[in-house]
């Protein structure tokens, strides 16, 4: 009996709040599920930035010592 002597703006109120509120709901569940994969993503591709510097001064480090030695192992050979 309490919604039927209330006024229509009550009426109006609650028809507008009640599913505005759900879509709160939801888009707040949603965001807590897809927090924590978007930070683990992020991490990822920061962690794969800071890898391939890494490799990258491997590789470059490789190559010169492998120039080295092809310059070394041709003055060996010349030198017979």
């Amino acid at each position: 009996m309490g919604l039927r002597h209330s006024s229509i703006r009550m009426r109006m109120l609650l028809l507008v709040l009640v599913p505005v509120l759900s879509l709160v709901g939801v888009y707040a569940f949603a965001v807590s599920l897809t927090f924590g994969a978007a930070v683990n993503l992020a991490r990822a591709k920061a962690d794969a930035r800071q890898s391939t510097s890494s490799r990258n001064v491997l590789l470059a480090l490789v190559d010169h010592a492998l120039r080295l030695m092809t310059v070394t192992t041709g003055e060996v050979t010349s030198a017979r």
